[in-house]
């Protein structure tokens, strides 16, 4: 997983404790758990913002259908590993990472960042705030070198989830893909420019995917012609200089007029299939004179059949045949 720089956002850390047997608590931002993991000290120095409890109170942690209460007990490793967590920010937030730690000092001593203590969880889509840890995922400690779950020992678990402030304004940057050197870097893709900045000051910005110029909806490169088919949607955390940089997350295919989320930076990349080209040739069968079509045709195309030119002595001309 790639990790972000931290030093331009402000992050927020939530920590909420599971127990196999007894119950999950939401605690407050100030119980970070740095002594149980020494290793977190210096990852987490200058973490906590001023606006900690506005946004601790306007973020829910949900296992299942069961929403946390801070500082209560209300759920179970049990009830998360059979529903999932998701988690949702306020708005103008996301969830950039969130941890799973053993927390036993006893028998299994698992109270260290070892990787096999901890099972981490870095964003893979922002097509929503809320962040979800599924039930298959939850379960990974059983893969190999995982010692994360011990159940029935009624030994906490530490859940640390950060949180990012969204950028403001969010770019929207549209790049021609495999095509760039044959159409041009610097050509303008869509109407509107290639770097287009959206305000995000209300932290819910959005989106609605441009098309393609009609110019470069099919290009040729290396004698084979291709058809743009849409774009692949990625997402940044950091703008600077009309650059996207630390990749985030993909989230697949988006045509055009679709909406997208715009938590983060978005990087809509061109993507293009390869398709066949055809000609049209008219044969007089035995009549004289020419016709020529000197249009290239691509899968899909409408062909109009022009009118007859060809002449033959003592016959008249009926209709054109194909033979493809």
């Amino acid at each position: 997983m790639k990790k972000r720089v931290l030093s331009i956002f402000m992050v927020v850390a939530l920590l909420l404790t599971l127990l196999p047997t007894t119950a999950l608590a939401y605690r407050d931002s100030d119980s970070l758990g740095y002594k149980l993991f020494s290793g977190w000290n210096t990852r987490h120095t200058q973490m906590i913002a001023e606006t900690d409890t506005a946004i601790l109170n306007g973020t829910v942690v949900k296992i299942g259908n069961t929403t946390l209460t801070r500082n209560s007990s209300s759920s179970t490793v049990k009830a998360a590993k059979e529903s999932g967590i998701s988690i949702t920010p306020p708005a103008g937030y996301y969830v950039a990472e969130v941890i799973i730690a053993c927390n036993d000092n006893g028998g299994f001593n698992c109270n260290t960042a070892a990787a096999s203590n901890l099972i981490t969880f870095g964003a893979t889509s922002y097509e929503s705030t809320t962040f979800h840890i599924t039930p298959d995922e939850l379960n990974q400690g059983a893969e190999a070198g995982k010692t994360v779950w011990h159940d029935g020992r009624g030994k906490p678990y530490w859940i640390m989830v950060r949180i990012v402030k969204s950028p403001d304004p969010v770019h929207v940057i549209y790049d021609a893909g495999e095509m760039k050197s044959v159409i041009g870097a610097s050509t303008v893709l869509v109407t509107g420019g290639n770097d287009i900045a959206v305000d995000n000051s209300a932290g819910t910005a959005s989106h609605a995917v441009l098309d393609m110029k009609d110019d470069y909806k099919t290009v040729t490169s290396g004698g084979k012609t291709y058809r743009f088919t849409g774009w692949k949607l990625e997402y940044y955390t950091t703008y600077q200089n009309g650059e996207l940089s630390v990749f985030n997350s993909n989230s697949g295919i988006v045509q055009p007029r679709e909406t997208i989320k715009l938590h983060l930076h978005a990087k809509l990349i061109a993507q293009w299939e390869e398709v066949t080209t055809y000609h049209v040739y008219y044969n007089a069968n035995g009549g004289t004179g020419t016709m020529t079509d000197t249009k290239e045709y691509v899968t899909g195309d409408a062909i109009t059949v022009k009118e007859n030119t060809f002449t033959y002595d003592h016959k008249h001309f009926v209709k054109f045949t194909l033979d493809a």
